[in-house]
């Protein structure tokens, strides 16, 4: 799964544009979207470095490892946040899943 899939993914979850969530947009849903990213893409890319999870995001690695923090501080107080976060993290596993069952080799 990329960066940008799981983007998509936020965006259609939360009801807000990719632009928006790429964008230096500082609204309250905005940011918690691009948290929401930044958190599922640092769980799901393992091999991802936290400069390549900021490109997308224009912002720096500092920022990314502030969000990620920020996101687990948000899961334990903010009942919504945890909501859209259990959406989105199980719309990809249905993903990956179905990827998985296309992906088997014939024989």
């Amino acid at each position: 799964m990329t960066k940008n899939t799981i983007i998509q993914f936020v965006a259609s979850e939360t009801n807000i544009t990719v632009q928006e969530i790429t964008g230096t947009n500082r609204f309250r849903e905005v940011a918690d979207a691009r948290k929401l990213c930044m958190i599922l893409i640092k769980e799901t890319c393992e091999d991802e470095t936290l400069h390549s999870i900021a490109r997308p995001f224009k912002k720096s690695h500092c920022t990314v490892l502030h969000s990620v923090q920020r996101a687990y501080d948000l899961l334990k107080t903010d009942n919504a946040f945890k909501r859209k976060y259990e959406a989105c993290k199980s719309s990809i596993a249905l993903h990956l899943q179905s990827n998985q069952y296309l992906n088997i080799p014939q024989f």
